[in-house]
Parts: C-alpha cells; structure tokens; sequence
C-alpha cells in the first residue's frame, strides 16, 4: 500500500521553511547549489523492501572474526571482510566458507596495521585503505600484492575511501579520499571535512568539495591539554559512491543527499521528507555513557533531545539510497531504500545490532553480533514486493 508521507500542509510549511532558511526537509545542513528533486510528492512503501537473511557466520573450525572494520563483494561472488584485530582480510567464499587471508602484521608492502576501508574495483582488484598510516595497498584479483601507494596528507590519513568501478583499468578515473581535520578542529565553528581525489598512480589532487564535520565537544585533561570527546545522538556526515562515479553526500540530521560530480560540482540534490524521530530516552542515555570516566556531565549536556534522522547511509549499484534509520523500539531499525527517479521510499525493519556496510549484485552484507556478543557476518537477499 503507498501513501503520502507527508499531509499537503505539512509539505508545503516544510517548503516555505527551506527557502527561508536554507533547510532541509525542515533540518539544517548545507545549502543547495544544485537542480533540486523536491519532496512534494514522495510516497513511502511499508514493508515493500524484503532483506532476507541468506548468511550468518561467525566463527568455522578454523578461523573466527576478531573485529569487523569493512566489508566488500566481488562481481564472483567472493566477500572480503577487513578484520582489525586480525589485521590481515579474510576471503570468504559465497556460502561461507574462509578460502584465504591477504596481508599480514606490519608496516611493509602488504602488510597493515589497522585495515580500516575495502574497495573491489573492475576485474575484482582488492583495494586496503590502513587506518593508521593512510596507506593503500593493492591485490590482483588472484590476491597476490601488487602495489602500495601513500594518501596521507597535511589534512591527515583519510577516514574513508571510494573507487569508482574501473578504476583500476581506466587511468583517467580517480578514487575519493576524505580527510577529518583533527580533534582540536572538530570543535571548531570552521573545521571543514575534505574530499580529495587520488589518482591510480598515487598523485593526490586539491580539494574536491568540503562538508560540516562530526560534532565533539572537549574537557580539561587536567595537564594543561584537552580531551575531546565525541557526543552520542548527534548527527554527522557521511560519504557514499553511486554508480556513475559521483561522491553522494548526506549529513544526519536530515534525509538530503547532494551528488557531487568529477569537478566538485553539486550536480543534484534529493530532498526525502520525514516525520520527527523518535525522542532519546533517559535509559539510552544512561547506556551511552555507561562507560564514561571523564568528562561524563559535559558530554550529557550536549546529547540532543532526539536521535538523528538516520545514522547509517550507502548507496547501491542501482544509485539507490538506503538510509538506517531510529526507531522508538531499541532493539529493531528501520531501513529506507529511497529510489530519487521515481520518488519513492521502500521500508523494513532489521535487529539494531546490524550494521550494513555495502550493498551490490542484489546483496546487502554487514556486520552483527551473535547471541554471546561475538562479531559476525550476515548477507541478506534483497527483494521488493510492488
């Protein structure tokens, strides 16, 4: 059954809102500097998204996941899962089975340290993004090494990284690399994300486009320095790469996407309208800062009264968007997969424990935990009912 999302009144007040202020989907953000899909006329699917769980592994007879950072699928149906307590990335085949590890403990060719971002590129290259020392490091599909190269920069090691499929064939196609100014530029009113583009040789270009970045806050250290410390609920940015090879960005506090182009141009953005989220409860904030030893009133203080409009975001091989989204029972979220051509929202429902880290070839793959609290593995089937 589709209906309306929104009642016209509340469409229309949503509207004279964005162009008063500049917001969107009456939430703050960026302003829009490209053609504009307004929100007027989406309809919202309950239930028309089927995830089906075709996969869940966690620990075989001879190996178990240690810490899932990443997870990436190949065209032949082989899943590559980064594990960070492992520090190497393990090769699963399609039914479950460990075929092979790539990469070691260490700091040379090959070897990680903190395995953070995955990337397949065409012909099923394996692309490792270490965390700690923004090293890429690259593998045949045969997962045999080939090449490293550094993307670490004056801006820091990138926190992310997206490759545009063919890139490892077509030299003209560059990969996008975002960079996080330091804690003690988080905090301040004119810290700015940075999109970089990195070509497959390694050249480093300028900066693509910039965003917001992640909110903090910070506390004496007691030593004459600070502790910054990172706000639970709040919205932040996040950095997908759609089909075309356009970088789509989206920050938490509303359901708009801009697509940014090779230039850094925004070419296009999706305003998807929604109601309110649900309120943070007094026992969810009591769980977030459960663990606190430093800090802990100051960071309560800064807890926004509701939770951000969603909190997990990618975007699939068919340029849908698939947000992760609150909801008011704790132990389930909501998934929306908003397709912008058509306007329309498809909903489901899966566990709060999972996170989904990519989406292709039909496939939604993420991490979870079993029922003793040990990582692991779960693909779903992705299926709408019209």
């Amino acid at each position: 059954m589709s209906f309306p999302l929104y009642s016209r009144a509340t469409l229309l007040a949503c509207s004279l809102a964005t162009i008063a202020v500049g917001l969107l989907g009456c939430g703050s953000g960026e302003p829009n500097s490209g053609p504009d899909m307004s929100p007027d006329t989406w309809t919202v699917q309950e239930g028309a998204l089927q995830l089906q769980e075709t996969l869940r592994i966690s620990e075989g007879e001879d190996f178990y996941f240690g810490r899932i950072a990443d997870v990436a699928a190949a065209d032949d149906g082989r899943v590559y899962i980064a594990d960070v307590e492992a520090t190497h990335v393990k090769v699963l085949s399609p039914d479950g089975t460990l075929q092979d590890t790539v990469g070691t403990r260490g700091e040379g060719p090959g070897e990680f340290q903190h395995p953070l971002k995955l990337a397949v590129a065409r012909g099923d290259s394996l692309y490792v993004l270490d965390g700690a020392d923004g090293r890429v490091h690259v593998f045949t599909p045969e997962l045999a090494f080939e090449r490293t190269f550094l993307t670490r920069t004056d801006q820091g090691r990138p926190i992310n990284m997206m490759i545009p499929s063919g890139a490892a064939s077509s030299p003209d196609r560059a990969f996008f690399f975002v960079y996080s100014p330091g804690a003690r530029a988080v905090v301040q009113e004119d810290a700015r994300m940075v999109v970089r583009t990195v070509h497959p040789g390694g050249a480093i270009d300028g900066t693509l486009f910039t965003t917001p970045p992640y909110r903090m806050t910070s506390t004496d250290a007691g030593d004459g320095g600070r502790v910054f410390l990172t706000i639970p609920f709040t919205p932040y940015p996040h950095y997908a790469l759609g089909p075309t090879g356009r970088v789509h960005y989206a920050y938490g506090d509303s359901l708009r996407v801009t697509a940014y182009g090779p230039t850094g141009q925004p070419e296009r953005t999706t305003r998807v309208p929604f109601e309110s989220t649900p309120p943070v409860t007094d026992d969810e904030i009591a769980n977030a800062l459960e663990d606190r030893t430093r800090g802990r009133e100051q960071v309560k203080s800064k807890i926004p009264a509701s939770k951000p409009a969603f909190t997990q975001f990618l975007v699939d091989d068919d340029g849908r968007y698939w947000f992760g989204r609150p909801t008011a029972t704790p132990d389930s979220g909501a998934w929306w997969v908003a397709m912008p051509d058509e306007k329309r929202v498809v909903t489901d429902t899966l566990p709060s424990t999972v996170r989904l880290l990519t989406v292709r070839n039909g496939q939604a793959y993420g991490r979870t935990t079993t029922e003793t609290g040990a990582p692991a593995l779960v693909r779903y089937q992705i299926r709408r009912s019209e």
